[in-house]
């Protein structure tokens, strides 16, 4: 049986299976609420174990415990950043990945537009770039991503994680520390970055689809962080498994055709020559983690969408 993870709170992913004719179910706790472990059931009568965790956690459970999860893009780069992960993008012959990425969903938590990781600040921040802020501490929960992206404009060397390297663990006194002595403080805050940001100053960084949060809070972009739009990534042991290997391909193709049709309103493209390599491979019980994955060049990471801030 095939164990698949996917994206607590994020109703889009169970609508996708649905479309392509596996249906997940979660059974109902004795509290009235369905439980996080359930069951995708598809066209052949086989079942997929199904469990809903937090986003951040996904990668890490695909390598550990889940042979494929649903996951967006800015947590496997954040992951990679993190954990020191080697991910199969595009086919390379040199390389034994960690996670391999079958293919790219445009779509976020409640639309099918490309979310995307931003750094924000109050629309009353006369600064211009990033390079320009006045010391202070950014609230977000990818902290790696936060922190490359201001080392790479002008804050290399100047960035303290609280609590970290001497950095003092109190909120308030991290960002009087920050302030003082001329440093850019994260401070990890799971949700509630609009109001936090528009009513405590400082800056954060928070996944946008649709720019609404941005706008109710009247906060402006300085930065695009990273693309959030949802990968499906495979454990490269499971794709080298005999029998788990071809029911990924096959799920794979059906979830893909269903995209297509029901998200992008057009017939589903063929695969291209890599893509039809990794199939046939993985079918075939030749696949190894040594550069056979392959996939659209739209999977490989990218600067940034035509739509970035």
């Amino acid at each position: 049986m095939l164990k698949l993870v996917i994206a607590k709170n994020m109703e889009i992913i169970p609508d996708h299976f649905k479309e392509a004719g596996m249906p997940i179910l979660f059974p109902i706790g004795t509290a009235g609420k369905p439980l996080d472990d359930g069951a995708a059931f598809q066209k052949d009568g086989t079942l997929t174990e199904v469990i809903r965790i937090r986003t951040g956690d996904i990668p890490g459970e695909v390598i550990d415990t889940r042979d494929i999860g649903f996951c967006g893009r800015d947590w496997v780069e954040e992951a990679k950043l993190s954990d020191n992960l080697r991910i199969d993008w595009e086919p390379r012959q040199d390389t034994r990945a960690d996670l391999v990425v079958l293919d790219a969903f445009i779509y976020g938590r409640k639309s099918n537009k490309r979310p995307q990781l931003q750094f924000l600040a109050r629309d009353d921040n006369p600064a211009n770039s990033i390079r320009d802020l006045e010391p202070d501490v950014v609230l977000g929960e990818q902290r790696f991503l936060i922190k490359k992206l201001l080392e790479e404009n002008g804050w290399d060397g100047r960035v303290v994680i609280k609590g970290e390297n001497g950095a003092p663990k109190n909120p308030k006194e991290f960002r009087a520390f920050c302030r003082e002595h001329g440093f850019m403080g994260i401070r990890i805050v799971h949700g509630g970055i609009g109001p936090l940001v528009k009513t405590n100053a400082g800056y954060g960084a928070m996944v946008s689809e649709n720019g609404y949060t941005r706008d109710d809070y009247r906060l402006k972009v300085m930065s695009w962080i990273a693309d959030a739009d949802t990968l499906l990534i495979a454990d490269p042991e499971a794709l080298r498994n005999s029998q788990k290997g071809p029911e990924i391909m096959r799920m794979h193709t059906a979830l893909r055709e269903a995209y297509y049709r029901v998200y992008r309103e057009t017939e589903a493209p063929s695969l291209n020559p890599e893509q039809m390599a990794l199939h046939s491979a993985v079918e075939g019980g030749q696949y190894r983690s040594n550069g056979t994955g392959a996939y659209e060049s739209r999977v490989s990471p990218h600067p940034g969408s035509p739509e970035r801030g």
